[in-house]
């Protein structure tokens, strides 16, 4: 997949199990790869880097991050959803836009041309229709929409009517929403109850999840889509 890495284009991917690590580059701009086998736990990908600049031209410079205007700020800060993964929030502390997906809030850097990164500037977002968002990806120089959202309050009959077991035959397993003061929790025999948070209409946020609930046409749940960055939608049947 396309990606960049140590601020180069490339092409390539990586992979690890228990007792190995692999990491392959193509520098195709520069007609040269990189590839980095190890046995143990070696960390292939800093390795791959570090190769690549000392044999390579050297990496485009990161333009430095610009103060933002308090109305730009203002204008960004609010709750996001897209689809694989929990809802992001974006507010306002100190001055800075801080975002927070569940974890601890990451700090917003503002390039100069209006955009904005979280972790690294190869993962940037950029203003989109409707007042969301546009993440550009490094890996796999994919786009990813995150549209502006609100978040709901279910009451407790909400809640109540949602709690029960669900099963997905895809992956043969079984799962329990139950309904707490607030919001769910999900369980099942391979995990602790996580704890979900309401997100926008009939959909919960969870560590890493988005948990979307389907109705029938008289409005009853009758089963749950969960979607987890690299699984996207997988069904659940309410069965009790």
């Amino acid at each position: 997949m396309r990606e960049v890495a140590g601020g180069r284009p490339a092409s390539g991917h990586g992979g690890a199990d228990a007792d190995y690590r692999a990491a392959f580059r193509c520098f195709c701009h520069e007609d040269a790869s990189v590839i980095v086998l190890s046995n143990g736990q070696a960390d292939v990908g800093a390795i791959a880097e570090a190769l690549a600049d000392a044999f390579l031209s050297p990496a485009p410079a990161t333009p430095a991050p610009i103060a933002p205007d308090p109305a730009t700020l203002a204008d960004l800060a609010g709750y996001y959803v897209w689809g694989g993964g929990p809802g992001m929030t974006l507010q306002v502390t100190d001055g800075k836009l801080m975002a927070s997906t569940g974890g601890p809030p990451i700090e917003a850097k503002f390039l100069p041309d209006g955009d904005f990164y979280l972790l690294a500037p190869t993962y940037r977002f950029s203003r989109g229709p409707g007042g969301g968002l546009i993440e550009s990806q490094g890996m796999g120089a994919s786009e990813l929409v995150h549209r502006r959202a609100t978040r709901t309050h279910p009451s407790a009959a909400d809640l109540a009517a949602i709690a029960g077991t669900y099963r997905s035959d895809e992956i043969d397993s079984t799962y329990d929403l139950a309904a707490t003061d607030r919001s769910l929790t999900l369980s099942c025999l391979r995990f602790a109850p996580l704890a979900l948070s309401p997100a926008d209409k009939d959909a919960f946020d969870g560590p890493g999840l988005r948990l979307t609930i389907v109705r029938d046409g008289a409005g009853a749940p009758t089963g749950f889509r969960v979607s987890t960055f690299r699984v996207w939608g997988l069904w659940f049947q309410k069965i009790g």
